[in-house]
């Protein structure tokens, strides 16, 4: 139980690296900081919703 829980935070890691990530690089490619705020929004919804599936 305790290593899945590990496992679940390990993976959030990675996730919110990859959107700091792509937020970043699509700032860099002209996009706006609202723009890339609500890009944010939508990948955080699809996590949340990802996990309350499982």
């Amino acid at each position: 139980m305790a290593k899945r829980c590990s496992n679940v935070r390990r993976q959030l890691d990675q996730t919110l690296n990859a959107r700091q990530q792509s937020i970043v690089a699509y700032r860099h490619s002209g996009g706006t900081r609202r723009q890339a705020r609500g890009l944010d929004e939508k990948v955080q919804r699809q996590y949340q919703d990802r996990f309350k599936t499982e």
